[in-house]
């Protein structure tokens, strides 16, 4: 699926760019004035790791945790703010966490192990949890982009909640990084 194309037009129909946003093949096929046409394969093939994301939302959070994320791929932050109280009625956030490059695209490492993700909780947190915590709590298959299991990421109930957790790669604290954090 082509996320996106954007073609880079010098002084007329010469072409002198084309990126592509999304790790797939696309067939890009040119007509010109006089009806002859000419076309070509073009793929994106993402290398290098940049970020962490939340996928496969199994239970959101409401409103949304995907609708409140932000920032730069390589440390993007997501909250849902202004949750039920009751928090049985959004419920817990179960997701997996999934590699990106810059753009977004998934990104699937080709080494001879997987990659562990390291997930805890904020210092100060006592207003929820993760189901599960510690270094190499999550793993990515070797060839996947997602870990294999999901995560329960809880808000304790009540007014005022605060919890975040904080998701990285194995042994590397600063980037990328995913912080979740959920509040009523």
């Amino acid at each position: 699926m082509l996320v996106g194309l954007q073609m880079n037009f010098a002084n007329g129909p010469a072409s002198t760019g084309v990126t592509l946003f999304d790790a797939a093949s696309t067939t890009l096929t040119v007509t010109y004035s006089t009806g002859d046409s000419g076309q070509a394969t073009l793929d994106a093939t993402p290398a290098v790791v940049r970020g962490l994301i939340l996928t496969g939302l199994s239970l959101d959070s409401s409103p949304s945790i995907l609708a409140g994320c932000s920032g730069p791929v390589e440390a993007l932050t997501c909250v849902s703010s202004g949750e039920a109280s009751d928090y049985t009625l959004g419920g817990p956030l179960s997701a997996h966490i999934r590699q990106i490059d810059v753009y977004g695209s998934p990104v699937a490492k080709a080494s001879a192990t997987g990659v562990v993700i390291d997930a805890a909780l904020s210092a100060s947190d006592g207003d929820g949890s993760v189901g599960v915590s510690g270094d190499d709590s999550l793993t990515i298959a070797q060839g996947h982009t997602t870990t294999t299991n999901a995560v329960p990421i809880t808000r304790l109930d009540g007014s005022g909640r605060t919890m975040s957790a904080r998701f990285t790669i194995d042994g590397n604290t600063s980037s990328p990084a995913l912080t979740v954090t959920l509040s009523s």
